[in-house]
């Protein structure tokens, strides 16, 4: 079970960033967002 509850306002969470990439609009060639695939100590595999 996790500990993350949604009382509060302040929320420490540790993670390792895995990937992280910039998204970029191919026909304006403009900056969207920085994207990024984050874990915590609790890995769950998803399997499809």
């Amino acid at each position: 079970m996790s500990d993350l509850t949604t009382r509060g306002q302040n929320w420490n969470i540790q993670v390792k960033v895995m990937r992280m990439w910039d998204s970029v609009n191919p026909t304006t060639d403009e900056f969207i967002s920085l994207d990024m695939i984050l874990m915590d100590e609790q890995v769950c595999f998803l399997i499809y």
